[in-house]
């Protein structure tokens, strides 16, 4: 569980900034089937939106928002990351929110360039790959969504990925599910045990499949 200007873990680096440490009646769900009716049904600079009031909805929000939150998603000015924020996190924690994107985007260019990277039309960022999920809570205005997932950096130079568990609350507000940030909870792990290599020099194919939700 990370501070929220802290960093889990030296390969998670600027993500960990933008994930803070910390209602509804409790309504374990092991298995919720989702569809495209569960959403989104449109994207903002680049953001899923617009998902069905449903356990289902709540789930397919979590996982869209969970990466939009921790990765570069551009084009990444400060304006456009302002417009992508106002999108999809409660408007009472809009102005941090957006403080903390800009903030990471910056790590992430200091890290390992993937602004400049993607400038020169390299293959180079983030994504957030949810593995499982469990909802955690259930109510009409909030949910909880644990996911575990896969956060993968890759640039011309650097590929590498971390495992975490996150857990993603979310507010039914102005008729869609929005992120509350602050109440963001991570832990890294569970570690698969890898039979393969576990490192390359190269980000594969699959970084460029398409995200879930986008």
């Amino acid at each position: 569980m990370t501070a929220p200007a802290g960093r889990f873990a030296a390969a998670c680096l600027a993500s960990a900034a933008l994930l803070s440490c910390g209602g509804g009646q409790q309504a374990p769900a092991p298995v919720v089937v989702t569809s495209a009716s569960s959403g989104p049904s449109h994207q903002v600079m680049g953001v899923g939106v617009g998902y069905a009031h449903t356990v289902a909805g709540a789930v397919e929000a979590a996982a869209v928002y969970a990466e939009a939150y921790t990765t570069p998603i551009f084009p990444v000015d400060q304006a456009s990351e302002r417009r992508r924020v106002a999108a999809y996190v409660v408007s009472s924690e809009q102005q941090t929110a957006a403080a903390q994107r800009i903030s990471a985007i910056a790590g992430y260019e200091s890290a390992y360039g993937v602004v400049t990277a993607h400038d020169h039309g390299l293959a180079a960022g983030a994504r957030v790959y949810p593995l499982a999920m469990q909802v955690a809570s259930y109510a009409d205005a909030s949910a909880t969504v644990s996911l575990w997932a896969t956060l993968v950096q890759y640039s011309s130079t650097v590929y590498r990925a971390v495992y975490a568990t996150e857990d993603v609350a979310l507010r039914w507000e102005a008729g869609d599910w929005k992120l509350v940030p602050s109440l963001l909870r991570l832990t890294l792990g569970p570690v698969p045990t890898v039979n393969q290599a576990a490192t390359s020099t190269q980000p594969p194919a699959q970084v460029q499949w398409q995200p879930w939700g986008r």
